[in-house]
């Protein structure tokens, strides 16, 4: 519930500044061990996030309910949603070696280009598309599962694995 605060980490990183990122459902923060300060991304106090990922220094925010966010050097920016609401709870993003980044939700699977989703960071008025996959590209269920960390697998074939509410996706990026 809003305003309801929750101390349970979701996730931690060790992003490129050295600091220990964490997130849970009140917020996302960073530690400096250095300094021994926690620093709180006001922006997405009470967001709900749900997990955290990197791509290069952008810190990427998947939300419960909220879409989800991209952050770097003071500055977040809500990504836009897609067409069907499909984007409101955001399991995992995650970037793969050809620059797509697929974001899995209850709603099944979205793939964007990586270059695309920087050009919205930071031009909003840019116009985003989304690439769809859910059961018409043999997804029997597309609600994925998230929380862990991570929440998806490169497998040494190159497959990439990810958790449904049914079993295991895999496919190769």
């Amino acid at each position: 519930n809003k305003g309801e605060t929750n101390t349970n980490q979701s996730q931690i990183f060790r992003g490129k500044d050295r600091k220990l990122w964490f997130c849970n459902f009140t917020g996302v923060f960073s530690y400096n061990e250095q300094s021994k300060t926690v620093d709180t991304l006001k922006s997405l106090y009470l967001k709900f996030p749900y997990n955290i990922s990197f791509y290069d220094d952008y810190l990427m925010v998947g939300t419960n309910g909220g879409g989800y966010y991209f952050y770097k050097d003071g500055k977040t920016v809500h990504m836009p949603a897609d067409k069907t609401g499909g984007l409101r709870q955001v399991h995992a993003i995650f970037v793969d070696h050809t620059k797509y980044a697929w974001i899995s939700t209850n709603k099944g699977l979205f793939r964007a280009g990586i270059n695309e989703l920087i050009t919205y960071f930071n031009d909003t008025t840019h116009h985003l598309v989304y690439e769809y996959f859910g059961e018409e590209n043999g997804i029997r269920c597309t609600e994925f599962n998230g929380g862990a960390n991570p929440s998806f697998l490169y497998l040494k074939n190159g497959y990439l694995s990810l958790p449904t509410m049914d079993g295991l996706v895999w496919f190769k990026p």
